[in-house]
């Protein structure tokens, strides 16, 4: 119920674009904070838990999106965040770029991955959020998937 009245929200931009930089496609998609991402929030209240997202992943499963979510359906790439900042009050900023010759190929969901125990390891630390997004990534583009979370 906590986690609830906090009107907690997820929006992931995400920008692919050229070898020359240049803007091929953006959407913005709002996202499902799973059961997982909520338990861990709620526990780091109460203990201190790590909470950071830590990891995005890339996966080729476009199964619907569920709260019950633990994995990506297929993870096929995993990469430490790029870099985190503070927006205004109650904001966080998460990004990960994803260069040309990163995560070449078919692309249908993004996960977030937060806990102690994420790391570089597929599938390792609580799934905080996943979300469904769809392309076929080329090696003469990169990435830019920027996550704002507003709690508030």
């Amino acid at each position: 119920k906590f986690i609830s009245m906090l009107n907690w929200q997820g929006d992931i931009n995400i920008k692919a674009l050229d070898k020359d930089g240049i803007l091929i496609q953006e959407d913005n998609v709002k996202n499902l904070i799973t059961s997982a991402g909520k338990n861990l929030l709620a526990e780091a209240l109460r203990t201190n838990n790590d909470c950071e997202i830590k990891f995005i992943a890339l996966g080729s499963d476009n199964t619907a999106v569920s709260s019950g979510d633990t994995t990506l359906g297929n993870e096929t790439f995993r990469k430490a965040v790029t870099s985190q900042t503070a927006g205004t009050v109650g904001v966080t900023i998460t990004n990960l770029y994803v260069a040309p010759e990163e995560a070449v190929g078919t692309i249908e969901e993004i996960g977030f991955f937060s806990g102690s125990s994420a790391s570089a390891t597929t599938d390792s630390g609580t799934l905080f959020a996943r979300v469904l997004y769809s392309r076929t990534k080329t090696a003469v583009e990169s990435i830019q998937i920027e996550r704002t979370d507003t709690i508030g």
